[in-house]
């Protein structure tokens, strides 16, 4: 298997490398790829061209007014703006339009985008914004990287294949029966008998009407055809499986058949009372005892010893300065931190503090969700991850909790507290605690007393009334499914 696959399968939700050089089974490694993922949510092009209709144009330059107030393009602008020493407004302009013109190729909300064309700033920042819109984005790079500044580079990852020299990589051609490029049906059909077609070269033959189901004629000539006559045979009746009479015959010997029990009514909505009768189930709001988690209980010095597998984030600006503190877990030995999306929403960069680490890191948005307030970002760094609760039982009124965040701007606090009830949210309950917190919480861990994540903290940053509570991990387990390695 190619170089190329093994890095689709190792990142099969987000990716965005860069390859760089040829190696000897360069064309052969292209064919395979187009073998195995040439299908919808494929595309690989040689070339970015610019538009050059004049009623498209006037078009784009209309949506470009909104395109900085967008996820995907406040992040490629900002990323732009830092990579020239002066911002030119008229060129950025020319940039939005040619971006929106290229997004047509991202016809899937995901998929694999291959690029093996001429790359200067307008198609390398083309594929980080496919790489934000949650494509996989490989670039081809077989005569190097060019004049393409460190800070855009610093974006994708980087694999040198052999020799920087120029390589033919032949034209992608889709499938015949690739249904997103097909054109639609005509409104009528004409009749092309004895041409050629030229897509297949075959010759066109009209086929004669065959006849319906049962050797009778098409619908279009039944106007005519006499009714079938009436065919019905009468069937007599046979004796039940237990060798008696057929119903309705003498059954006078036959013992009648015990009744089975009648299934009760179905209970009134809300009663707490199920088909079989059992006794209701407790009201959530009142205090029980917490069970205990199935696995080992551990005390706080081991509790604390989890806090290397929180990170602390600052959001940076436009102008670099920091707008918000937050708090990540690792939930990848790969880098991969789950975190809240609303600390993320108005940042240009992401600066990552590791505990027992002085460098700082700049993390890439890898994945996130609006509604359920969710992202993962990564790091280029080797993290523990913490384990996400799956199990039972359930959380519960009582049970004893641990947070770990970076309140207050300080790396990892670790506070202590109780789970006081739950609040709707989505279908999924919020877990409710007792454990203060500061500002910079916000993303921390909430694990039960076996060291489980059981749920992301919310934080003052989203408001007072969500400073207590914490997504539950059943919301955000199938979220970052794909990253728990």
């Amino acid at each position: 298997m190619s170089c190329f696959t093994d890095i689709l399968l190792q990142n099969e939700n987000n990716c965005f490398v860069r390859f760089i050089g040829v190696n000897r089974s360069y064309t052969e490694d292209i064919a395979e790829l187009d073998r195995l993922y040439g299908s919808w949510d494929y595309v690989r092009v040689n070339g970015l061209m610019p538009p050059q209709d004049k009623d498209e144009l006037e078009r784009l330059r209309h949506e470009a007014i909104g395109f900085e107030n967008s996820f995907e393009g406040a992040r490629v602008l900002a990323l732009y703006r830092s990579s020239v020493p002066s911002v030119n407004p008229s060129i950025e302009k020319n940039l939005v339009i040619s971006l929106l013109y290229w997004s047509a190729l991202l016809e899937t909300e995901k998929g694999v985008f291959v690029y093996s064309g001429k790359t200067g700033y307008k198609e390398y920042l083309f594929c980080y914004f496919a790489h934000l819109k949650g494509w996989q984005v490989l670039m081809l790079m077989p005569v190097g990287e060019g004049r393409l500044s460190d800070v855009l580079l610093e974006k994708s990852d980087r694999i040198a294949l052999g020799e920087e020299t120029a390589a033919d990589i032949p034209q992608f051609v889709p499938r015949l029966n690739h249904a997103p490029h097909r054109p639609p049906a005509p409104a009528h059909t004409e009749d092309h008998t004895g041409e050629r077609s030229a897509v297949t070269g075959n010759i066109r033959v009209k086929m004669p009407p065959r006849p319906g189901r049962g050797g009778s004629p098409v619908r279009d000539s039944r106007a005519n055809t006499p009714p079938r006559p009436n065919s019905r045979v009468s069937i007599p009746p046979r004796p039940d499986r237990n060798g008696a009479p057929p119903f309705g015959a003498d059954r006078g010997r036959v013992p009648p058949r015990p009744s089975a029990p009648s299934r009760p009514a179905a209970p009134p909505m809300n009663s707490g009372v199920g088909w079989r009768g059992l006794p209701p189930r407790p009201a959530n709001n009142t205090p029980q005892t917490a069970p205990r988690p199935a696995g080992r209980v551990l005390s706080w010095s081991d509790i604390a010893g989890l806090s290397g597998s929180v990170v602390k984030l600052e959001a940076l600006g436009y102008a670099g300065a920091v707008s918000a503190h937050g708090s990540g877990v690792a939930i990848s030995s790969y880098g991969y931190i789950l975190t809240g999306f609303s600390l993320l929403r108005d940042s240009m960069q992401i600066k990552v503090k590791v505990e027992r680490d002085d460098k700082t890191y700049y993390a890439r948005v890898i994945k996130y969700h609006t509604e359920h307030d969710l992202a993962v970002i990564k790091i280029e760094r080797l993290l523990t991850p913490l384990p996400i609760f799956t199990g039972t039982p359930e959380p519960s009124i009582g049970q004893p909790i641990y947070l770990i965040g970076s309140g207050g701007g300080r790396l990892n606090n670790i506070y202590e507290g109780t789970i006081t009830g739950f609040r709707s949210y989505y279908g999924y309950n919020n877990i409710v605690f007792s454990a203060q917190q500061e500002f910079g919480s916000g993303g921390g861990a909430l694990l039960n007393n076996c060291g489980e994540l059981i749920g992301l903290c919310f934080g003052k940053a989203y408001g007072v009334h969500a400073a207590d509570q914490a997504v539950t991990s059943r919301l955000f387990e199938p979220f970052v499914r794909g990253f728990l390695v």
